[in-house]
């Protein structure tokens, strides 16, 4: 768990103060399967993009699986909420990976 913690305290070091954060891909953070399914959780009607997003986007996506809301009262997103969306989007990775080795026909 505590290796979980610090890269997760590292991803949110790097979207909150760096201001190259858009511009790095979220691969060197987690996996693709993560990112893609990430994209369908929280960017329902738009298909994933061919490139990774950047770190900046995968941090407040994982943000708002944890039921932080984006709004002015709202603030900096905390690492309770973010944690919360990390254990939502591992649970989503988790079924995903159980359930394509189904023949669901």
């Amino acid at each position: 768990m505590a290796f979980i913690a610090i890269r997760l305290y590292q991803m949110r070091e790097i979207a909150q103060n760096n201001k190259r954060a858009k511009d790095i891909p979220c691969t060197e953070y987690i996996s693709g399967l993560s990112w893609k399914i990430l994209w369908k959780a929280t960017e329902k009607k738009t298909a994933p993009p061919i490139t990774p997003p950047s770190i900046y986007w995968v941090y407040y996506a994982i943000a708002k699986l944890g039921r932080w809301q984006d709004s002015k009262g709202s603030g900096r997103v905390g690492m309770k909420a973010f944690w919360r969306g990390w254990i939502e989007l591992m649970k989503l990775v988790e079924a995903y990976e159980m359930f394509k080795n189904f023949d669901l026909d």
